[in-house]
């Protein structure tokens, strides 16, 4: 008979010492507390359908969505418009951070408002939280993609 080969078991890895990013900004905006909390700044629109509002957790994660997203606007506006300027690389870092926050952002909504999925939606003041029809004739840009998320409007 011939013998079987002795497989060990794997040994569960050890976590890195430096905290994932993903983990990190989890504890991050739920540390923001309510008197932190950044409002969008757009009025309710004609044509838009309101839905209900953002809870403390989504305001978390607006807020600290907007927080990111400012500074590189902040940047951007100061430096992007000369010509051959490379963003530094932190704030692209950023840049790559605060939109896959967006994403989860807007996950969560349609979690919370399951009849948004499929739709233009956005965020409004007040937390407002809204779908509307989106024109047809669109062409984006990165900064143009960049205002729409940072005023809270994302294309279906």
């Amino acid at each position: 008979m011939v013998a079987q080969p002795q497989f060990k078991k794997k040994e569960k890895p050890e976590m890195p010492k430096k905290q994932a990013w993903a983990a990190a900004v989890v504890g991050e905006w739920r540390s923001i507390s309510p008197g932190e909390f950044e409002d969008s700044d757009d009025d309710v629109r004609e044509g838009d359908h309101v839905v209900g509002v953002l809870g403390h957790e989504l305001r978390q994660m607006w807020t600290l969505f907007s927080v990111m997203t400012d500074s590189v606007n902040t940047w951007l506006s100061a430096e992007g418009k000369r010509d051959n300027v490379k963003m530094p690389n932190g704030l692209i870092v950023m840049n790559n951070k605060a939109a896959a926050l967006s994403k989860i952002f807007w996950v969560e909504i349609m979690e919370e408002f399951p009849e948004l999925v499929g739709k233009t939606i956005g965020v409004r003041k007040s937390f407002k939280v809204v779908w509307f029809e989106e024109k047809k004739n669109k062409v984006l840009g990165i900064l143009d993609i960049h205002m729409k998320y940072k005023h809270g409007i994302v294309a279906s």
